[in-house]
């Protein structure tokens, strides 16, 4: 089943546990979409091989918040989101779930800038499926400079032609609670839905009227 990978980075309180995540190898090299090749440590930082890339701050930002979601440090990606998205996925109880695979590991493979304050951060996934085949997830996260720091405002996710792609803005509590009251992400079908799903984490999240 495809967005595996999303429901094991994401759910409500009463579902965290503590110390279940394990530190998975990290890719050790990143490129961005500005052509220009990042370094990826296991301390959650990245460092531009060239100068002047305007999108290594936003992917060091994007490395250090996953790196936490992926160690189950929960506190510690909470911190790195806007803090209209902080306060928004706690009032509804949502939150980043400590991964429940040790074999989980990413890699950021791709940067853009949005606006000179917004950028989008592509990120493969992978994990071993039942059978041991490892299988990838395309996963891209929004980012904003609040007060000269980048933070996560949101994700999309690519499923397969029985899955649309699920659109998660952090800062918009519609998109983070169904009717019934749990958390479920956005999906749009009334539109034809994009290739990437950096385009559309791009579009989506960015365009919420919300004061910041």
């Amino acid at each position: 089943m495809r967005h595996a990978v999303v429901l094991s980075l994401l759910g409500i309180a009463s579902l965290i546990a503590t110390g279940c995540g394990k530190p998975a190898a990290d890719s050790p090299t990143a490129s961005s979409a500005g052509g220009s090749t990042t370094t990826a440590s296991a301390a959650g930082t990245t460092v531009a091989a060239t100068g002047g890339d305007p999108t290594a701050a936003p992917v060091a930002a994007a490395q250090k918040f996953l790196n936490a979601v992926r160690r189950g440090q929960t506190d510690q990606a909470a911190a790195m989101l806007t803090p209209l998205a902080l306060q928004m996925t706690t009032q509804s109880g949502f939150y980043f779930l400590p991964p429940a695979s040790d074999t989980l590991q990413f890699s950021i493979v791709a940067a853009d800038m949005v606006e000179a304050d917004k950028a989008v951060v592509e990120t493969v996934w992978s994990d071993l499926d039942a059978d041991g085949q490892r299988t990838e997830e395309t996963i891209a996260w929004a980012l904003r400079l609040h007060e000269g720091q980048w933070r996560i405002s949101g994700m999309a996710a690519e499923g397969d032609e029985s899955e649309p792609l699920v659109v998660i803005d952090f800062e918009n509590p519609q998109d983070l609670m169904d009717p019934a009251g749990s958390p479920t992400p956005t999906t749009t079908n009334a539109s034809p839905q994009p290739a990437n799903p950096a385009d559309q984490v791009a579009r989506d999240p960015f365009q919420q009227p919300a004061t910041r």
